[in-house]
C-alpha cells in the first residue's frame, strides 16, 4: 500500500478525577489525513535474483517500461 497524505496532530484536555480535586491533562492525538491510497503491483519476481555471479552473461538487463511507482 502507498498513503500521500498529511500527519496532522490535535491537543484537547482530558478531566482526572472528580470534583474538586480534579486536575486536566493535556493529550495529544495524531492522526494521517490520506490525499492518496493506492496498492502497489510487485509483478512477478526476477528469475535471475541469484546470488553467486558465476552464471553472469556480461550485459545489462533490458529497462522495463512498467513503473511501479
Amino acid at each position: 500500500m502507498l498513503v500521500e497524505g498529511s500527519l496532522v496532530s490535535s491537543t484537547y484536555e482530558q478531566a482526572n478525577g472528580k470534583g474538586k480535586k480534579a486536575k486536566t491533562a493535556k493529550i495529544t492525538s495524531w492522526s494521517i489525513h490520506a490525499d492518496v491510497v493506492s496498492k502497489l503491483d510487485r509483478g512477478e519476481p526476477e528469475p535471475e535474483a541469484t546470488a553467486s555471479g558465476s552464471g553472469a552473461s556480461g550485459h545489462a538487463p533490458e529497462p522495463s517500461d512498467a513503473s511501479p511507482f
